[in-house]
């Protein structure tokens, strides 16, 4: 959820994001080596980088190694962790799939972040106008 305006990047900017990719892979290590930071988004990133396979993924695939060896930190990781595993091995790697598929999915992120979030100050609404 959190990581979705980079996803929107890498597949809407490749090409022009050349000069940062070493820039957003550390980035991503350390968001990864901080404790407080919520992991299960961090695990649908990488899953969406071994999936989706730019040039992101060769520069990370060393710490997507190293995080898919280490044990789960709660029950919500485990199904993501297999699944990583599982594209690292090659057995769910989708290939020729399209931008315009990417789109429509990172569009459907985006709409389900926004009714959350709608429903969310719904609730804070209520709770100050009470």
């Amino acid at each position: 959820m959190y990581l979705i305006g980079l996803k929107i990047l890498l597949v809407c900017f490749e090409s022009q994001l050349h000069c940062e990719w070493f820039h957003i892979a550390r980035t991503i290590q350390e968001m990864g080596s901080h404790k407080e930071f919520d992991t299960v988004p961090l695990w649908r990133f990488l899953d969406f980088v071994a999936m989706f396979r730019s040039p992101l993924f060769t520069l990370l695939l060393p710490f997507i190694h190293t995080r898919a060896q280490m044990p789960p930190e709660s029950e919500y990781e485990i199904p993501y962790q297999y699944l990583l595993k599982e594209r690292l091995n090659g057995c769910v790697v989708q290939r020729g799939r399209s931008r315009s598929l990417l789109f429509v999915e990172l569009g459907q992120e985006l709409t389900s972040m926004k009714e959350s979030l709608n429903k969310k100050l719904q609730g804070v609404y209520l709770v100050i106008t009470q």
